[in-house]
């Protein structure tokens, strides 16, 4: 196989889908990954991203959905990477705006809409009936999600770096 042939890009994406769904579907076994499983399996679309470009990291995120929506029966993890596991291919964009503080009002509108309408639908498919309770969980999670957004992007960024500085190690690792 060439160095850079479609065959390894496709194989490589394969590989790294492959892994983002088993994180994805370990929130079935273990129900308390169903809020973090999304932001883990969203981190194997850097080195795409970094290495082939966003048209194959958004081809992969779709086929990681896709999957996720079929094999996790924990509907909350699959909705969520529905809503924000292209996180780290919107990020680059996102880092060029010169401003911080509008560059964390963008990171911070993106989590909050991305939790309101995980949410909407769920309610829609689940057919939640208390209103009390699912805009208190709303909130809840709403500030779930924006600690974790400071976390994750922080983390996206620095897994971002590493593969930098460390891809060609990790090629010859595996045999790429």
């Amino acid at each position: 196989m060439k160095a850079n042939s479609p065959a390894k890009r496709v194989a490589f994406c394969s590989m790294m889908a492959a892994v983002a769904v088993v994180i994805m579907w370990l929130s079935n076994v273990l129900p308390v990954l169903a809020h973090v499983s999304p932001f883990i399996a969203s981190i194997v679309l850097i080195p795409i991203l970094c290495d082939y470009g966003t048209l194959y990291a958004w081809l992969t995120w779709v086929a990681i959905t896709v999957l996720s929506l079929l094999l996790c029966t924990e509907r909350d993890a699959a909705f969520i990477f529905l809503f924000i596991g292209y996180y780290p291919i919107i990020k680059p964009r996102i880092e060029k705006i010169e401003s911080r503080s509008f560059r964390i009002i963008v990171k911070l509108a993106v989590f909050v809409s991305a939790t309101f309408l995980v949410f909407i639908i769920l309610r829609l498919i689940m057919g939640a009936r208390a209103e009390g309770i699912i805009v208190y969980a709303v909130i809840l999670i709403c500030m779930f999600f924006i600690a974790a957004m400071f976390f994750f992007d922080r983390a996206y960024g620095t897994v971002a770096q590493v593969w930098e500085e460390k891809r060609e190690s990790i090629y010859k690792w595996v045999g790429m």
